[in-house]
């Protein structure tokens, strides 16, 4: 009986060993996809693969053949090393184009020499339609990537309602280099400090495509990044969500609506159809940030030049720094009689909270009251525009 024992329990160890150091794979899910229908989604984790020979991790993952089904069949995925020697990450591209909101189930499996895994549920696509109607069905945005093969990038729009005042603009006017999100991004577990690594595109909620937009960094920081608009005029009052989608180093995407637009008719009716601002940008984006005070009533005589008056009180920052230099911002001013936009004056004012104040000078030919209107360019063209002041004329 001892024999047997000693016997079965030679086997035993065997088997243990053996199973101890065959190959093994793994598969394990990853997180959901959120991405809106006919946008997609490229180079976004689908899986985690473990992926060991003898016990100890593999660093060569070029004898797997990774797969993914989105519901359509199985094609191709990527894989990428993650930070631990034998853990890799599956990645993958694809766009629905169903017309309505919906959730998918997603399969991943891999094969290799004697390994294979098959995940039936690896993660799921939030699908979601654009959330203006007039972005429907969208275009495709444009691709990009640094690099032709999937890595461990992660991005992350850590802030997207990054205003302490409403985005409101005016139809017909137009805004420049507003800020709309704040991002970050992962490389290999370390944070990417290289602005050269991303690709921002903007759909702002009138129409189907998408426009570059420009990324700067977020005031001193070397880890955060800022999202400005270009140039973009609309052309009737309304309400319009802008979505972003943001491209990392590999071609890693994430498209999220990062913030909504208030879209208003000029105040004065004398003014409308309003002439489209000054929208200039000036150097590269920076982090501008700009408030406008408005001022009490003034009362002017009709037929006589209202010279030098104090149209709003002007307060900035440029990386995160209160700015004081005037010479660095032009304004524009509506004096609500009409159309057009006449040159202001931006000066020092000696106030440590409103440094600056924004003056003009008019001539108004007829009694009334009149709403004026101010279009600010910052520092690198970052625009504000806002109602400011009432005029009564007598």
């Amino acid at each position: 009986m001892r024999g047997t024992r000693n016997i079965t329990s030679a086997v035993l160890e065997s088997l243990e060993s053996r199973q101890l150091f065959a190959d093994m794979l793994a598969l394990t899910a990853v997180a959901p996809i959120n991405a809106f229908d006919g946008v997609g989604f490229r180079q976004n984790p689908v899986a985690y693969a473990t992926y060991t020979k003898n016990g100890v991790g593999v660093v060569d993952p070029s004898g797997l053949k990774a797969e993914v089904n989105f519901g359509s069949g199985w094609e191709s995925a990527g894989l990428a090393k993650l930070g631990t020697v034998g853990q890799f990450v599956v990645k993958a591209s694809h766009t629905y184009n169903v017309g309505v909101a919906k959730t998918f189930k997603v399969q991943t499996r891999i094969t290799g020499p004697g390994v294979s895994d098959v995940l039936t549920n690896s993660t799921q696509v939030n699908n979601s339609l654009m959330p203006a109607a007039a972005s429907r069905p969208p275009a495709s945005p444009s691709a990009w990537s640094r690099v032709p093969t999937p890595l461990d990038v992660k991005l992350f729009v850590t802030n997207a309602s990054p205003f302490d005042r409403p985005f409101t603009t005016y139809a017909g006017v137009g805004f420049n280099r507003d800020q709309v999100a704040v991002f970050s991004s992962k490389f290999h577990g370390e944070n990417d400090t290289d602005i050269t690594h991303f690709k921002a595109q903007l759909n702002y909620g009138d129409g189907k495509y998408w426009f570059d937009a420009d990324i700067t960094r977020k005031g001193t920081s070397t880890i955060n990044y800022v999202v400005k608009t270009r140039d973009h005029v609309y052309t009737a009052a309304g309400s319009y969500p802008i979505t972003l989608f943001l491209t990392g180093y590999d071609g890693t995407t994430i498209s999220q609506t990062v913030t909504t637009v208030t879209v208003k008719d000029l105040p004065a009716a004398a003014s409308k159809p309003a002439k489209q601002a000054p929208l200039t940008s000036i150097g590269s984006a920076q982090d501008v940030w700009m408030a406008i005070t408005n001022v009490p009533t003034i009362t002017v005589n009709v037929g006589k030049a209202a010279t030098n008056v104090t149209l709003g009180k002007l307060s900035a920052k440029v990386a995160g720094t209160i700015d004081t230099n005037a010479g660095g911002y032009m304004a524009f001013v509506n004096w609500g009689d009409s159309p057009t936009w006449q040159v202001g004056n931006v000066v020092h004012s000696g106030s440590s909270t409103n440094p600056m104040d924004v003056l003009g000078t008019h001539t108004y030919t007829k009694v009334g009251t009149y709403q004026v209107v101010l279009h600010l360019l910052g520092t690198d063209g970052t625009t504000l525009t806002q109602q400011t002041v009432t005029v009564k004329v007598v």
